[in-house]
């Protein structure tokens, strides 16, 4: 589906810029009408002299405040996108820069990749950077207020960081990620899965046995469990392993056989992989001491750790 846009501005030469630029990325999604000698009131402005893609994004917002009833088309059930959940029991462990660093390296090798953290009090920002405004918390409200249109609400605001990578920020306000259902879980995902192309979509998480995260589990491909080989680590995951058997005996969802073990911040010397795991070991990162969060990152993602989710 096409939006029909009208462009009105009396500067002739910025209209032919601006039609021209359209044309050329978003044929495909916009039909463009132009004038220079129109007079109407507007209740909402959008500033012109800003990136292009910036632009698209905010008539995508406007729009899809006035299209919550269009149904966008779609090709029904996407096997495409793949979904691969970043999550530990041990806390400092990295779950979030090993989840930006598979988001990157995935990305590298020519994937379109969506980075979404679902944890209680995660934090986007300090990994990703992009232009726009609106985040998680929007989509949200979208989902529950039903006056948008999903579909182009997502488009509109999902940023895309220099790496490639494309993300939403955290809700503004906690308590709005804090009340979000598993069944809003659901609609957001599939309507993701479905609507802009992505390869992978990575999840960071909380781990629990709540019906939220276990949701996410279950719609995801791979389910990376990070430890640093610490004692401390090692009892919790194998804790957690025990009690997933004991669920998968008792006939809920098979998630064991999606999970791989993925070692960061390893030292041969203090570290000890898990005993009598029954699961593949993705790899093991050592600490890159010295080095800058974003740097850590960057050479994570360089390493072949990530070679088996491609």
């Amino acid at each position: 589906m096409k939006i029909k846009l009208a462009i009105l501005d009396k500067d002739t030469a910025y209209l032919q810029r601006i039609v021209s630029v359209f044309n050329n990325k978003y044929a495909d999604k916009l039909e463009i009408y132009s004038f220079t000698d129109q007079e109407v009131d507007l209740e909402t402005a959008i500033c012109k002299f800003q990136k292009i893609s910036r632009i698209y994004q905010q008539i995508l917002n406007l729009y899809s405040e006035v299209a919550a009833d269009i149904v966008t088309a779609s090709s029904g059930e996407n096997n495409r996108t793949k979904i691969i959940s970043v999550l530990s029991p041990a806390g400092g462990v990295g779950c979030s820069t090993i989840a930006a660093a598979c988001a990157k390296a995935l990305c590298q090798n020519g994937r379109r990749v969506l980075y979404l953290n679902l944890e209680k009090y995660g934090s986007t920002k300090i990994l990703f950077q992009g232009e726009g405004t609106e985040g998680l918390g929007d989509a949200l409200y979208a989902i529950k207020s039903g006056k948008a249109n999903l579909s182009m609400k997502l488009e509109g605001i999902v940023r895309q960081d220099r790496s490639g990578v494309y993300f939403l920020t955290e809700c503004n306000v906690v308590l709005d990620r804090l009340e979000m259902k598993r069944e809003e879980l659901d609609i957001l995902l599939q309507q993701v899965k479905l609507g802009d192309g992505y390869d992978n979509i990575i999840l960071e998480l909380d781990f629990s046995f709540d019906s939220f995260e276990m949701e996410a589990m279950k719609q995801s491909h791979n389910i990376l469990i990070v430890s640093d080989g610490s004692e401390n680590a090692n009892t919790k995951i194998q804790r957690v392993f025990d009690a997933m058997n004991i669920l998968e005996q008792r006939g809920g969802s098979v998630l064991t056989n999606k999970m791989a073990l993925l070692y960061n911040r390893f030292y041969a010397q203090t570290g000890k992989q898990l005993e009598d795991s029954y699961f593949p070991v993705l790899g093991m990162i050592p600490d890159f001491k010295g080095m800058k969060l974003q740097q850590v990152i960057e050479e994570i993602a360089k390493t072949n750790v990530f070679e088996n989710l491609m």
